[in-house]
């Protein structure tokens, strides 16, 4: 129960990291070479990472709200301690799915910021690119996990 409430601790500040990271990707000015994806298509994928990153934190948040209401309901009824077991091992599988939500979330959004925090200096296209898709096919594995 414990890791379900912090775990609703920690989501609340993901909208205020969600928003800077946005902010930078709207700031960041990168220089397009030829070697490089066009602006419309860098900013297609800085959308879908943005995109993904709500998504992963709306999930994340609902199996926290989900797994707290099971776990007060299971004490709350006071259960045999082999029918709170098995509850707990049911629940072990939306533990894990939220712990990995909200650390992929959370470590996307830092790598991006530690890589561009400098938001006015220029960075290359490619490199650029190369960055956010990575990041989208991070995002994507989870999602689909």
């Amino acid at each position: 129960m414990e890791g379900a409430l912090f775990y609703r601790l920690e989501g609340g500040s993901a909208p205020q990291l969600l928003t800077r990271m946005i902010e930078t990707m709207k700031l960041i000015r990168v220089n397009f070479s030829h070697g490089s994806a066009s602006q419309a298509e860098i900013r297609r994928i800085e959308r879908r990472i943005a995109k993904n990153l709500f998504t992963l934190n709306e999930r994340a948040m609902a199996y926290v709200n989900s797994t707290a209401a099971a776990l007060m309901d299971a004490v709350s009824k006071e259960l045999d301690v082999a029918i709170f077991r098995n509850l707990l091992r049911e629940l072990s599988s939306h533990i894990v799915a939220l712990g990995s939500d909200f650390t992929v979330f959370e470590q996307v959004i830092a790598y991006y910021q530690y890589l561009y925090k400098h938001r006015s200096a220029a960075v290359d296209g490619a490199t650029y690119e190369t960055t956010l898709v990575s990041l989208d096919e991070i995002l994507s594995w989870r999602l689909n996990a």
